[in-house]
């Protein structure tokens, strides 16, 4: 599971396993492994409480409920029978520049699906490599940490097209203030720099769009998104220079916002 993000347990077989057999669930069906709809009620009461526990330093650790929106047509054991891991599959397609897979799922074509679920399989250990990336870096000179802010700049480590899922998972985990702003950063192949920016505080009346807009004006960039959740392309080259500019900025803006805050 990449979402949610359980610690310790996310990207390792063997953790997976030995986690299921804690809470006291056998991970096998018979020679096959056990999905979700196989589980009991009571079992997955144990995997909910056990996942609650692993995630206890998250600000909620229960947001692992929720609705759950349910496609009939699909069969049970299906992945895509869970609307949520529909759309999760087509965002796979989109971040893995594989568009017509998402396209031929969304047409019901079975084969197309078969290769649309393996894809999916393949982004999230690309949300695993990324995590690990970052788990291993956290000290480096590449990942800025400041009062409301965090900067990671991952370079040529890490997939461009990764850089907002990374920038997502990290705003809404643990250890940061009320308002903290996460910029991630990655290079693309045209000596440009893709730049995601989210903040840990998702109700905070923070514009993002203007934000990442004012900063990537100074370096010749481009940015898009909404309220909540932008981005911008910027000249590998002016990296150093956007940084500071957003540091400043991020400062700045933090400010304003003790200002506010009674």
């Amino acid at each position: 599971s990449t979402d949610p993000y359980i610690p310790d347990v996310t990207g390792s077989e063997s953790n997976a396993i030995q986690f299921l057999q804690q809470v006291g669930i056998d991970p096998k069906n018979g020679n096959d492994w056990k999905k979700l709809v196989h589980l009991t009620k009571d079992e997955i009461k144990k995997l909910a409480a056990g996942i609650i526990m692993k995630r206890l330093n998250e600000k909620k650790p229960e947001d692992i409920f929720g609705n759950v929106y349910i496609l009939c047509d699909e069969k049970k054991e299906s992945p895509l029978r869970d609307a949520k891991e529909f759309s999760t599959l087509l965002n796979a397609c989109g971040r893995l520049n594989k568009a017509s897979l998402g396209i031929g799922a969304c047409l019901n074509d079975e084969k197309i699906k078969k290769k649309a679920i393996t894809n999916l399989s393949k982004y999230k250990r690309e949300i695993v490599k990324t995590m690990k990336w970052y788990e291993e870096n956290k000290d480096s000179e590449d990942i800025i940490k400041k009062q409301g802010m965090v900067i990671i700049n991952a370079k040529d480590n890490v997939r461009a097209t990764m850089i907002g899922t990374l920038a997502s998972i990290i705003s809404s985990s643990n250890g940061f203030d009320e308002t903290t702003f996460v910029m991630s950063m990655a290079r693309l192949l045209n000596g440009k720099t893709k730049v995601s920016l989210r903040i840990s505080n998702r109700k905070a009346d923070v514009d993002l769009f203007k934000i990442i807009s004012n900063i990537a004006k100074k370096v010749d960039g481009e940015a898009g998104g909404h309220l909540s959740a932008a981005g911008a392309v910027i000249p590998t080259d002016m990296e150093n220079e956007f940084i500071k500019e957003a540091e400043n900025s991020f400062a700045k803006f933090q400010q304003e916002i003790l200002k506010i805050t009674p």
